[in-house]
């Protein structure tokens, strides 16, 4: 899973990311790759495990807004 900034969001006011709540939108976390330079459009890449029934959470991420994980200054 790559978690992306929006195109529109002024990265150098991107003061944290919540990468907890990101994470734990999952029920199956593997591993967080944390990406913490603001140069980046990149916050994260997600290592995750689904079963069958859960694959919405795939889909669901495709579609979210991650600007709610976003704080800024």
């Amino acid at each position: 899973m790559v978690a992306d900034l929006p195109a529109d969001l002024d990265r150098t006011r991107v003061s944290a990311i919540d990468y907890a709540a990101f994470t734990a939108r999952f029920s199956g976390p593997l591993e967080l790759r944390r990406i913490e330079d603001p140069r980046h459009p990149v916050f994260a890449f997600l290592f995750v495990r689904v079963r069958d029934d859960e694959l919405d959470q795939l889909d669901e991420i495709l579609h979210a807004d991650l600007t709610k994980y976003v704080r800024l200054d």
